[in-house]
């Protein structure tokens, strides 16, 4: 025998992305001041169950990246992570009401990326949720990067118009790691940004 159950309304629910301007350029100057050139390395796709780690595909996803550090900023500590987890847990209590935990330290931290137009820096279509990865909820990226440094480099989210204002410098942008994205190839300069996941309980 089945019981239905009461529906919950959530009208947001749908809301495929948020974003929204969040920190100033001297929040991200710091960041970007942090990475240290011989931490950089190729970053990888296909992450799986024995492997996590994935392999490298240029024509996937090329992009170097290096672990996001945390350190003090201004006296406050736990920076850059505080900061970015209390609009991060904001935005889901309004918006998705997902069941999520916080950061993965230990096997799946956030990560500074560069793309460059020497490396045909770009990712593509893919989704940040799947066997390996099956506790992350909510995908972020935090550009670090002026819109006017470089051309291209855009993140598409599929069946979803392009937003240029998610280029600005400081503006995190939030949706559910189910959502299907990309982000298009580099064609001139070099961009700076955060990636990174709230894990929480499976989905079921």
């Amino acid at each position: 025998m089945f019981y239905k159950f009461e529906k919950c309304s959530n009208p947001r629910v749908d809301w495929q992305y948020i974003y929204k301007r969040e920190f100033n350029d001297e929040f991200c100057d710091t960041i970007v001041n942090s990475c240290e050139e011989d931490k950089w390395t190729d970053a990888k796709v296909g992450g799986q169950q024995g492997n996590p780690g994935g392999k490298t595909d240029k024509k996937i996803r090329s992009v170097m990246h290096q672990s996001l550090k945390m350190g003090t900023y201004k006296g406050m500590p736990k920076f850059p992570y505080a900061h970015i987890a209390d609009r991060i847990w904001r935005a889901n209590s309004d918006v998705w009401r997902l069941d999520i935990d916080g950061f993965n330290m230990e096997s799946d931290p956030p990560n500074i990326l560069r793309y460059k137009v020497e490396e045909a820096g770009h990712y593509d279509w893919h989704l940040d949720y799947g066997s390996e990865f099956s506790n992350r909820k909510i995908s972020f990226i935090l550009q670090l990067s002026n819109s006017n440094d470089y051309d291209g480099c855009n993140l598409e989210l599929m069946g979803c118009p392009p937003e240029p204002k998610m280029r600005e410098k400081g503006t995190l942008i939030m949706f559910p790691s189910y959502v299907r994205h990309r982000i298009t190839h580099i064609t001139r300069g070099m961009r700076y940004a955060v990636v990174g996941w709230i894990h929480g309980p499976h989905f079921k």
